[in-house]
């Protein structure tokens, strides 16, 4: 297993990601690997009102978003890239979806999304992605 932590500027502060996911055993499963392997400490919530109000308190290195069939989950986003949140506003963002259409992938697009994965998906698959994207910000931090 590589050494996450080596990858990182400084080893004492691992680098902070919410992780907005409805399916809990997948939140659980990505939270749980990333404190294991130690390449990020992970905020985990299936509400996306608790993740707004969590991005306007926390500095996030990266984040990754499960995009419901609704789009709710694009606000968010929105709100980061508006620079209305403490993330900066050109933080990595992974985005999980159901399925994608033209008009959600130019959205996406336009919102400069790092990553965007199609379910069904392995957690590997998710954590790969992940570690790749925060790994290659962490210049900027």
């Amino acid at each position: 297993m590589p050494d996450y932590q080596a990858m990182w500027k400084s080893e004492s502060k691992l680098p902070d990601i919410l992780l907005l996911e409805a399916n809990y055993m997948l939140r659980h499963a990505l939270s749980l690997n990333a404190k294991e392997a130690g390449y990020a400490n992970v905020f985990q919530t299936a509400n996306l009102d608790i993740a707004k109000r969590k991005c306007m308190q926390t500095m996030f290195h990266g984040l990754i978003v499960a995009v419901t069939d609704q789009h709710e989950e694009i606000k968010l986003i929105e709100k980061v890239r508006a620079g209305e949140t403490k993330c900066k506003p050109e933080v990595p963002i992974l985005v999980t979806v159901n399925g994608i259409s033209e008009v959600l992938a130019q959205k996406l697009n336009e919102l400069e999304v790092a990553a965007i994965l199609t379910k069904p998906l392995r957690i590997r698959t998710i954590q790969e992605a992940a570690v790749q994207m925060f790994v290659a910000a962490n210049a900027q931090y």
